[in-house]
């Protein structure tokens, strides 16, 4: 697999490609690893503002470390990236530019359907029409296609975002923003209209279950995920998904809803991957990686 790879994007040595388990973990990687050692204050990492905080997050915590700059480039009112304003923020202090392939903001339309479907199920009685639904708030996408499309589709159903990442980067004004971006793409591009701007006292967000910091696992949300695998077989995570179970059953259990329809959008993939990386030998990859794969990656 890694002399496919190699021959595949070019590289003279399959030993210089690197297998991770996913974008979050190879951009963390990439932001410690080479990040630390090459950057300093004065410097600039550029992003776009399509991206997903995988994207995002590293290269903030390594600006707040060594000084970096983060900047991104804008999207045109077509949502395509800005090409001018690209070069423009291309300049020599520019020491990494990230930059994602298929837009996690633009995404956001694809929840908005997903909440069509929802409701053509509750039309067709395939589910009751839930009272609550509740949702991971990360990068934004999911949380605000799907606040978006329950408007849209005229269901009641309260969307819930049960946040897991810093404030700084997700809050009740950044999702309203999100939400209303997406209205407007929508009205500029689409045959419906969305008349009502959403506003940041609108939208339900649950901010006590995220844990110290991002990917840090918490009590709650580890119980969760032990909870979901004993009782439905059901595979969740620390970093997202087992947060937002976490905060589901906290809610219920707050407002005493244990006997009103509600539901839980599950965003993790349950694919399990650990064939594909069976074979590896971590100890090619540089030292400064080896540390992953040796220490505990939660306290």
């Amino acid at each position: 697999a890694r002399a496919k790879g190699a021959a595949f994007v070019g590289a003279p040595d399959a030993r210089q490609l690197i297998f991770t388990r996913n974008a979050t973990e190879a951009i963390n990687l990439v932001a410690h690893a080479w990040g630390t050692r090459n950057v300093e204050e004065g410097d600039e990492i550029l992003v776009t503002v399509m991206e997903h905080h995988s994207n995002l997050v590293p290269w903030h915590l390594l600006a707040r470390r060594t000084g970096v700059r983060v900047r991104a480039v804008p999207v045109t009112d077509e949502g395509l990236l800005d090409l001018d304003a690209f070069h423009r923020l291309l300049t020599p202090r520019v020491r990494m530019v990230a930059v994602t392939q298929a837009s996690n903001v633009l995404g956001t339309l694809g929840y908005v359907d997903a909440a069509l479907e929802l409701k053509r199920q509750v039309d067709a009685r395939m589910l009751p029409e839930p009272d609550f639904l509740f949702v991971t708030y990360g990068s934004g996408s999911t949380a605000a296609g799907l606040m978006l499309g329950v408007g849209l589709a005229g269901l009641r159903t309260q969307v819930v975002a049960v946040r897991v990442v810093d404030k700084i980067a997700c809050n009740r004004y950044l999702l309203a923003r999100h939400v209303n971006a997406a209205a407007a793409f929508i009205n500029r591009h689409g045959e419906g209209q969305v008349s009502r701007l959403v506003r940041p006292r609108d939208l339900f967000l649950m901010d006590d279950f995220g844990g110290p910091t991002y990917a840090q696992f918490t009590p709650e949300g580890m119980a969760a995920v032990s909870l979901a695998e004993n009782c439905d077989g059901i595979k969740l995570e620390g970093t997202y998904t087992g947060k937002t179970f976490a905060g589901a059953l906290a809610f219920i259990r707050r407002h005493g809803l244990e006997h009103r329809p509600a539901l839980f959008w599950n965003t993790y993939t349950s694919a399990d991957l650990s064939g594909e990386i069976a074979d590896i030998d971590y100890h090619v990859l540089p030292p400064e990686l080896h540390r992953y794969f040796e220490e505990p990656t939660q306290d």
